[in-house]
């Protein structure tokens, strides 16, 4: 035998000679060593599930030339008032041990020690423990003794273990607070976060992950917690960090309506460790001010083929889609865009009766359509006789105070005639553009007219400068 071979055995020899004297010093032929790795879960069966390592014995039989001797274990856990202890009348099959080598038993080697059915109860009863397989949260002692598998004697030490068993808490939500209104933003922005509550117990040692769901709480009034837990989800994620960013990438919020989220936290390999199924509680939101419909829609008839369209915005409110039909369910829609509070909707059929409707745009987001008004045009009436180049009596040009601005969609006073602008540019009272004229000595039709540095006041009226008919040399 070589020194360095010596030297090996007899240091495992010498080592297992001492570890085999329990506390009292007496000598035991078999060595016993017990493992337990967080983390530390309060389901027993989880500690001898298969392929598990959570809990594992060590024997040693330290009688080097004896083979195949036969084992048996006794299991005791204590906990605050509670012991569960390996039944007496309790036959598992045979551990085999041999001499000098050394035996690992973990998982599913060791599931015949932790059904209930081999098990005392005290302090707990095997009923109440059956139904939900846990043992109160605590701390508790985990003993192994090896005993002769025939005449039931201790061969080994006690080997002792403690664990810290608990239930995790899940996680707390910080952002957004509970049942408050988010700023709604462009691009769209919300920021979700939330803080683990794991991260600091004796179970900590084990890796995560947290399941994000978010959904709309509809029709308003209903239970967020219902939602939560029937509605499909709008949103929902996998993802390892404590930080969400809801960008526009992800399906657009509504503003005005109110939202439902929770965070589940789970361990990564699906073992059950924390409370509630680590569902956190559930946070609602309200995504902003809802865009509401314009107020106090109204319509003037201008003439027999136009009318002017006013209502009142609301806050919130950048743009408006005015839409319009003949007063029949089976009619088209037509509509025009308006970025002010009125607008002129033109070339409609004198005696027809119309409804029209109006909503604001808040931003990117619409609101809903106000209730039809019904606009009924006057029929077509003989005109008289009209007087190229005359001046209406009561014209007055005497208001000099210029127009900011001149948008598309304005409609201007040329004389006598109405204009509306389909191309503007200037400004300070001072424009040139394109539009429409509607002249009514000529059933109403719709000609397009150009203007060229012509001035006009506040009250939307030309003072100065000619309005043309395109490819035409009169002036207007």
């Amino acid at each position: 035998m070589s020194r360095a071979l010596f030297y090996k055995v007899f240091f495992t020899v010498a080592t297992t000679m001492l570890l085999t004297f329990d506390s009292i010093g007496q000598r035991f032929f078999v060595q016993a060593s017990t493992e337990l790795r967080p983390p530390f879960s309060v389901y027993l069966a989880d500690y001898a599930a298969p392929g598990s390592d959570r809990l594992a014995v060590n024997l040693f039989l330290a009688e080097l030339d004896r083979l195949d001797y036969r084992v048996k274990l006794r299991m005791k856990i204590e906990g605050v008032g509670i012991t569960i202890t390996t039944r007496e009348g309790f036959i598992p099959p045979p551990i085999i041990l041999q001499g000098g080598v050394p035996l690992r038993l973990s998982g599913s080697e060791l599931a015949d020690y932790f059904n209930p059915q081999n098990l005392v109860f005290q302090g707990i009863s095997r009923q109440e423990f059956e139904r939900t397989g846990t043992l109160p949260e605590g701390v508790y002692k985990f003993t192994i003794t090896a005993l002769d598998y025939n005449r039931s004697v201790r061969v080994s030490n006690e080997s002792n273990t403690m664990a810290w068993m608990i239930l995790n808490d899940p996680p707390l939500i910080n952002l957004p607070m509970f049942n408050t209104k988010v700023r709604v933003l462009e691009p769209q922005n919300v920021i979700f976060q939330w803080t683990p509550r794991h991260s600091t117990s004796p179970n900590a040692a084990f890796s995560t992950e947290y399941v994000f769901k978010l959904v709309e709480v509809w029709p308003k009034g209903r239970n967020p917690f219902d939602a939560i837990n029937t509605s499909a989800a709008i949103f929902e994620t996998v993802t390892s960090n404590t930080t969400l960013l809801y960008g526009p990438a992800e399906p657009t919020l509504v503003p005005g309506r109110q939202y439902a989220f929770r965070v589940q936290v789970r361990d990564i390999l699906g073992r059950d460790l924390f409370k509630n199924q680590g569902f956190s509680e559930v946070h609602t939101f309200t995504y902003g001010d809802e865009c509401k419909m314009p107020l106090n829609p109204s319509a003037d008839i201008m003439n027999p083929r136009s009318f002017r369209m006013n209502w009142t915005a609301v806050p919130g409110q950048t743009q408006f889609e005015v839409r319009y039909r003949k007063n029949d369910p089976a009619a088209s829609w037509f509509t025009e865009d308006t970025f002010g509070n009125n607008i002129n909707v033109f070339s409609l059929e004198p005696g027809t009766t119309y409804e029209v409707q109006v909503k604001g745009l808040c931003g990117s987001f619409s609101g809903p359509f106000t209730a039809s008004t019904v606009v009924s045009m006057p029929a077509l009436i003989d005109e008289g006789t009209f007087s190229c180049g005359a001046l209406p009596p009561d014209l007055n040009l005497d208001n000099t105070t210029p127009l900011p601005n001149l948008d598309i969609g304005d409609v201007i006073s040329a004389s006598d005639f109405k204009v509306k602008v389909t191309q503007s540019s200037g400004g300070n009272g001072t424009f040139s553009g394109e539009g429409e004229m509607e002249l009514k000595f000529l059933n109403y039709i719709r000609v397009r007219v150009t203007f060229d540095n012509i001035t006009i006041n506040d009250e939307y009226r030309m003072i100065d400068g000619q309005v043309r008919v395109a490819g035409a040399s009169t002036p207007f």
